[in-house]
């Protein structure tokens, strides 16, 4: 689930980290989520990261100056 949570690193407080994820789901939860652009998931299930970078510049190192984007 790419969440648009602010996921910040301590003492980085320019990046807006965001996961790039994959989820497995049953047919109807993928048309529904098609269609809608978002849906829920259970409580407990395990998300497998496929990329984390920032949201503003695509930065990729999490632990890195800050970001050029950040006003």
């Amino acid at each position: 689930m790419a969440r648009d949570a602010s996921a910040r690193v301590a003492g980085d407080f320019a990046h807006t980290w965001v996961v790039a994820a994959e989820i497995r789901v049953e047919a109807r939860v993928a048309a529904g989520a098609d269609f809608r652009g978002s849906f829920k998931m259970a409580v407990g299930q395990r998300v497998e990261a496929r990329e984390v970078y920032c949201r503003g510049c695509r930065s990729q190192v999490v632990v890195s100056a800050s970001c050029h984007t950040a006003g």
